[in-house]
Order: structure tokens, then C-alpha cells, then sequence
């Protein structure tokens, strides 16, 4: 796993990372992900040719729409798996 950029939101970190994830038994192939500080995958779409800015605009835009519905963001990051 390669962190590529990490970011704030809240005073939280969260880093954008590459990594090789299983496609099937013999191959792997190179995914982009935002990653929380307690290991959990933020559900982001990331297309091939995202910018880490429309990245982090996108992971943001959908956090703050978990936190109008009611959840505790923060909480959700941080806590243990």
C-alpha cells in the first residue's frame, strides 16, 4: 500500500492510498482508495482519471452528507474495527 496524499476533515486524517487488490486467483490490479484512520475503505466513487483534489472534494461532499443524516463521522472513522 502506497499513501499517495493524506488530508483533514474534521481533524481527522485520512490518506488516499494505492494498493493491489485481488481481481482473481492470479492477478491483482492497482486500486485508489480513501482510507480512514482505523483502516476502514471510505465507500467514494474514484474514477481512473481523479484529480486528489476531486477526490477529496467527493470524499468530503459525502461525509458531510452522513453527518445531515444524522451520523457521528467522526466517530465512525476512529472507532475500532
Amino acid at each position: 500500500m502506497i499513501v499517495k496524499k493524506k488530508f483533514i476533515y474534521e481533524g481527522t486524517e485520512l490518506q488516499i492510498v494505492e494498493r493491489n487488490e485481488p481481481l482473481d486467483n492470479t492477478r491483482d490490479y492497482k486500486a485508489t482508495r480513501v482510507i480512514a484512520p482505523n483502516g476502514g475503505i471510505v465507500p467514494v466513487q474514484i474514477q481512473a482519471k481523479d484529480t486528489f483534489k476531486k477526490i477529496i472534494d467527493r470524499t468530503v461532499t459525502l461525509l458531510d452528507g452522513f453527518k445531515r443524516r444524522g451520523a457521528d463521522v467522526t466517530l465512525e472513522l476512529t472507532k475500532q474495527l
